[in-house]
């Protein structure tokens, strides 16, 4: 704004009176003049900084907004991802104590099982072989390579089965209870 410029081109109305004679109110008058000046270049300044400090504000509030749009984005994320996490450890948790019940439950089993044998008697029994053969069949004319039992098997297998490998490459699996062929895969 060269508004004090502007205070220069304008006409001296005190300067000359109309014989030519300078008046006594003209050197009054320039120090008005002067005076007007000076305030005017000091509002002047002062104008400049006031922008000056509302373009900083406003720079300072930009980037505040943005910082703050960031920080709700990552706040929304981190909530998410904590929902996530609790929801997990809440499936764990229930994990946890069902597995702990599983435990106690177990070990109430072996405390009775403890006190009705005492504590000597294995969890697990070894086999008791047959005092004699109860039957005997010949299953096949090749050398028998491996031979496996199991018990408790649902239908279409018999509930006690015997697997037998044999040296021509055949599994041959018989009822365990009777030793009736079931059936033979070749292998």
């Amino acid at each position: 704004f060269p508004v004090a410029d502007g205070l220069d081109a304008l006409p001296d109305a005190g300067a000359a009176s109309a014989d030519g004679t300078e008046s006594a109110a003209q050197p009054r008058q320039n120090g008005d003049r002067n005076s007007h000046k000076e305030q005017l270049e000091a509002t002047q300044r002062l104008l400049d900084d006031f922008q000056e400090e509302l373009r900083e504000k406003d720079a300072a509030h930009a980037l505040a907004s943005r910082k703050a749009t960031l920080l709700a984005k990552e706040n929304t994320e981190l909530k998410g991802q904590l929902e996530r996490v609790r929801d997990q450890l809440h499936k764990k948790s229930e994990e946890v104590e069902r597995l702990l019940s599983e435990v106690q439950m177990l070990r109430s089993a072996e405390a009775v099982w403890q006190n009705n044998t005492g504590g000597k008697k294995a969890l697990v029994e070894a086999p008791v072989l047959p005092e004699a053969r109860k039957v005997f069949k010949k299953v096949h004319d090749a050398e028998f390579t491996c031979i496996a039992a199991a018990g408790s098997q649902s239908a279409p297998l018999p509930s006690a089965i015997v697997a037998i490998g044999t040296a021509d490459g055949y599994v041959k699996l018989l009822d365990g209870a009777t030793a009736r062929p079931h059936t033979q895969l070749s292998v």
